[in-house]
């Protein structure tokens, strides 16, 4: 419960810096896929000093062992489903503490600055992937 509370101080915090999407982000969804190791919870687009950063928090499932080798594949598309632009960004600690019987599941977070939405843009993909891409 504690946590809860924090969380939204937080988040209340936060959207206070930030400032009203300009109308080509606004249009934007947002879509998160978990992995078998990692949770997220909803990413949020925002606006600071005219600059857009795509902003989020993830969690490590209950069933997995590890986050070490965990990532996030974000992938900027347009309404065809066609990849404007991807990154890999890694989320901190790379290493989520479960929940135990007295601790709090801890958050790990993740930021990805976005310098330009590519025109066209429709959907922004945050997917979580455990493991090495293959090469």
């Amino acid at each position: 419960m504690k946590f809860l509370l924090l969380l939204v101080v937080v988040t209340g915090l936060g959207g206070c810096a930030s400032v009203p999407l300009p109308p080509e982000a606004a249009a934007v969804t947002l879509v998160y896929v978990p992995s078998a190791a990692v949770a997220l919870y909803p990413p949020r687009l925002l606006a600071t000093d005219g600059r857009l950063t795509l902003d989020g928090h993830v969690f490590r499932q209950y069933a997995a062992r590890t986050t070490a080798k965990s990532h996030l594949d974000i992938a900027l598309l347009d309404t065809d489903g066609r990849v404007l632009l991807s990154e890999t960004v890694s989320f901190s600690p790379r290493e989520l503490r479960a929940k135990t019987s007295r601790t709090m599941a801890q958050p790990g977070h993740y930021r990805l600055p976005i310098p330009e939405l590519p025109a066209g843009t429709v959907k922004i993909e945050v997917r979580a992937h455990d493991g090495e891409h293959p090469r």
